[in-house]
């Protein structure tokens, strides 16, 4: 199965899975199907259907039971068009009659307010050549997006991660192939990026917030306004596997260091941040080929113990491109295809 975008809703309790492809390259079926998934029953109920069939896109929730879906293809072309997927009823979703500006495959999404949404980066359907530019979506004007004409990414950004930080910010890390930045988007009239270095250049990586509201040795300056963001993967250099940004200075201050890198530096994985602040990486793939490991990063570890991460409990299978929420009632990591043989779904507990 091919990377599945998906979005877990908080009011409903479930999370949504929408369209994909048969094919890891994008070449075989692609589904306009979306499926429900209840991890208190581990059960699959069909959704609203898409508009149009679509991989490679994203899915962002906005709020009341919606959810925004952009870009993507089907058999390698490229859409623009935007459409809304309702969790309350509604047989399909439907297409809002406005458009990104460009084609964009393997993008970035984020709310970046209570009623916008980000997208950015990734590629046009049909090469590799990442995308510097952005689209804003407003639900309260959903007509009339926005596009960078000018304060455009510092680079192209492929296989990036959007991660919102607060304030109207969202930390756009990595997905430069020869550059180790990350550009911070501010939400404004207008909206401006700027750029911070980063340790290292980074494509594929997981990027989660850290949940802790008081200070842990991961993130010195946690608080209830401010938490830092955990980037692993996506580069094998020794003792720079994972870094961590913290929103107060702009800056990567903490990082891998001799010993305490990724068990197994991974590609295309997924992380989330359970209760405990823990958070867990899971499959992906390393030079071999996919694996159905997982690691385990403490934000606060005993006295005396470096920050690292630690070795988790295997998957039932290997996973690449998993479509995957975190469960926050049930505390769980729900993963979703990734594999086109073994069981379609698992849950992974606490760590």
């Amino acid at each position: 199965d091919d990377e599945m975008p998906r979005v877990f809703n908080m009011g409903l309790g479930l999370i949504f899975i929408a369209g994909g492809n048969t094919l890891a390259n994008g070449s075989g079926t692609t589904s306009s199907n979306t499926w429900l998934y209840d991890p208190a029953n581990s059960s699959l109920t069909a959704g609203p259907a898409l508009a149009f069939p679509r991989a490679f896109h994203t899915t962002t929730a906005i709020g009341g039971g919606l959810l925004l879906v952009a870009g993507g293809a089907s058999a390698l072309t490229g859409f623009t068009e935007f459409e809304l997927c309702t969790l309350t009823g509604a047989s399909s979703c439907v297409a809002t009659g406005s458009a990104l500006a460009t084609f964009r495959c393997k993008a970035a999404a984020a709310a970046v307010s209570a009623t916008k949404v980000l997208i950015t980066g990734g590629d046009n359907c049909s090469n590799t050549t990442a995308l510097d530019t952005w689209d804003l979506w407003d639900s309260a004007d959903p007509n009339n997006p926005v596009s960078s004409t000018t304060n455009k990414l510092t680079a192209g950004r492929r296989l990036l991660t959007a991660t919102f930080v607060g304030n109207g910010k969202v930390l756009l890390a990595g997905g430069a192939a020869a550059t180790a930045t990350a550009d911070l988007f501010t939400l404004g009239s207008p909206s401006t990026v700027a750029s911070t270095a980063m340790l290292v250049a980074r494509s594929g990586h997981s990027a989660t917030v850290l949940t802790s509201a008081v200070t842990t040795t991961a993130c010195p300056t946690s608080s209830a306004t401010n938490s830092c963001v955990l980037i692993a993967g996506g580069n094998s250099t020794a003792n720079k596997t994972w870094e961590i940004y913290d929103p107060s200075t702009n800056t990567f201050p903490t990082h891998a260091s001799a010993t305490h890198d990724l068990k197994d530096p991974e590609r295309q994985l997924h992380a989330a941040a359970f209760t405990n602040g823990k958070v867990l990486l899971a499959g992906g793939m390393n030079l071999t080929g996919p694996v159905n490991t997982t690691e385990i990063f403490n934000p606060n570890p005993a006295a005396l113990t470096p920050l690292g991460f630690t070795n988790g409990p295997s998957l039932q299978i290997t996973r690449v491109r998993v479509a995957a929420s975190l469960a926050p009632v049930q505390d769980v990591l729900v993963l979703v295809g990734g594999n086109s043989v073994g069981p379609s779904t698992e849950q992974v507990t606490a760590p």
